[in-house]
Order: C-alpha cells, then structure tokens, then sequence
C-alpha cells in the first residue's frame, strides 16, 4: 500500500496544525473517511498490526463510495475486494491516520483522505475489461465448446431480436419525483437524443439493439431521439463487454453479461459512463438465445435509468422542464 506524506493546513504566523485539508467539493476530488479495529496477535509488533488495520479502514472508506455502489451490489465479494483494492493501493491521496484506540491486543484508526474520480473510474474501467477479456469456463464442457456457444449467442445478438423475449421486459414508467412521489411535469421542449450501434466485444456493431435504448427515452415523454448526432442535445453510446456462459452442473448454465453505456453532451460537459454487470442462472431446458435477449435488455434500461438522472438535471437547467410548484403552507402553520 502506498501512503503519501501528510499535507497540514497553515494558519496565521506559520503555526502548523496537526491535522489534514479537507478535500472541498469543488476541488472534484472524492472525500473518504474510514474506520476500522483489528486484535494485536501475540507474536505481532503493534507497527504490523497498524499498518493491518489501516488497510482494513481504508478499504471500509473506499468500498463506501457511492460510484461504487452498485458494483457491490452486482459482483460477487471477491471481484468487488479486487476493485476496492486497486484504488486503496495505489490512488488514495493525502492519507492521514489517527489511532482512535489502543491496548496491549487491540488497536483502532481512523483514516481520512480522498481520491480522484478519474482514479476511480480508470480502475472499474481496467477491472471491467479484465472481465471482459477473460474466457474461463468450467470443468465440465470443453474450451471449444464454449467458444462456439458464445459465437452463436453474439451472432443471435447481432440479428433480428426476438420479440417475444425483448417484450417481457416492461418499459419504462412515467419519470417520477423522488421528494414528493408524484409525477415529473412534461417537457416544454423535448430535446433530441442521438443512439449509436450497439458495439459488440468483438468490434462488430447492431443498429437492431439500438432501438432498445431509442425505445427506452422515447417512452419517458421528455425526450426524441433522432438518427442525426449533429441534431442532438445528448449521445448514447453503448458496448457489450462480454457475453458468456458457463455450465455450473447438468441442469443450469449461468450466463454472465457486461454492458457500457456512456453518455455525452452537446454542450461539452464531461460525458457520464454506467456498467452493467449480471449473472442470471437458467435451467438446460431453456433457450439460451431467449435468455441472452431478456438479460441485454433489461441492462440496457437499467443503465438508460441511470443516465437519464443527468438528462433531467440538465434538462431543468435548460428551462425544458418545469420544476415543480412550490408547496404551499396551509395559514397558521408557516
């Protein structure tokens, strides 16, 4: 693990205070703060057992991170450890560690610092290709077997999808309030929104699942989408990381999907990246195809879902959707 030297704010007259800057909110940086107590083992210096324990902190503090939220609900413990700790060891900055406690078996610390987005993005970004590259299977069905089967399913991709699949699926509802559970007011204008080809892992691309996202913006009522990117408030651009499946016994496959959907803005404003990363099992006796359809679908508007928190806020700050009326207090109550 990489610790950086402290940095310490100075005040008036050159006085030093024992304690780290903040990192503010308009620096862009990510803020942590971590706490964690390990038990000092007999035969351990308490120096090994601190430096122990401020790893455990700071992979508390960086494991906490909002953009990492739904990593950690969507990996299995392992692979979201392996990320956490490819920013823990090499991206925190300004780290400072303060013992909060400590006997002759027990120590703990609290850590403060923060990272950079960018950091943090370079990480899931490698992590995530990593996945994507790797073309492991299971014991029990043979590497060429496996390497057809995946051909088959992006072939089947790349074609005309099954509608009877993609339909179970349910679109989008109306845009809803989360202050007050009621319904977004419409759009005074409805910006343009422009979807590339779908690109797949192995560099080909389908205008067909396109019409998945289209679908999805078009359905919420703020938005149009339009087959000119140069007419576009906002860009999607979407990749299918991997596409995999693995036999887990005689009965079940597992089959594992990674998606990337980024947005971009017209204006310049730095573009927002979403992933996407399931794994759904499925009995022998399904169709793999079918399955490959409903799983890529609901990722896609799982990720639209996402993306479109930032359309709206920009879309507010255009004057292209109303905000909503200010409550008004009843006579006695103000």
């Amino acid at each position: 693990m990489k610790f950086r030297l402290l940095t310490f704010c100075i005040f008036a007259f050159g006085a030093l205070v024992n304690i780290s800057c903040p990192a503010r909110a308009d620096d862009g940086v990510l803020a942590i703060s971590g706490y964690a107590c390990e038990t000092i083992k007999d035969d351990e210096a308490k120096s090994t057992a601190r430096v122990r324990v401020t790893d455990k902190a700071s992979f508390n503090a960086v494991s906490g991170l909002s953009q990492l939220k739904d990593y950690k609900e969507q990996l299995d413990s392992h692979d979201f450890n392996v990320m956490v700790y490819g920013i823990v060891d090499d991206y925190i900055e300004d780290l400072s560690v303060k013992t909060t406690e400590q006997t002759d078996n027990k120590i703990c610390v609290q850590i403060n610092g923060y990272v950079m987005p960018q950091n943090v993005n370079r990480v899931v970004e490698a992590f995530l290709q990593q996945q994507a590259g790797e073309e492991t299977v299971s014991d029990d069905r043979a590497t060429e077997t496996a390497a057809e089967l995946s051909a088959d399913i992006t072939e089947h991709l790349q074609n005309e999808m099954s509608e009877t699949a993609l339909s179970e699926v349910t679109a989008p509802a109306a845009p809803v309030s989360a202050e007050n559970g009621t319904e977004e007011p419409a759009a005074k204008h409805r910006s343009r929104v422009y979807v590339a080809p779908v690109a797949f892992f192995n560099n080909t691309q389908s205008p067909e699942h396109a019409k998945i996202i289209a679908e999805w913006f078009e359905h919420t009522g703020n938005f149009e989408t339009t087959e000119n990117p140069s007419e576009a408030a906002y860009s999607i651009h979407s990749k299918i990381l991997r596409a995999k499946i693995d036999a887990i016994n005689n009965t079940s496959n597992r089959l594992q999907m990674v998606v990337s959907v980024e947005l971009s803005f017209a204006d310049g404003k730095d573009s927002k990246t979403v992933h996407q990363n399931r794994f759904v099992l499925f009995d022998n006796t399904e169709d793999e195809q079918t399955a490959a359809n409903k799983l890529l679908k609901k990722l896609l508007y799982n990720a639209c879902e996402q993306l479109e928190v930032y359309m709206q806020k920009e879309e507010r700050q255009n004057g292209n959707i109303s905000t909503l009326p200010p409550v008004i207090t009843p006579a006695g109550l103000n």
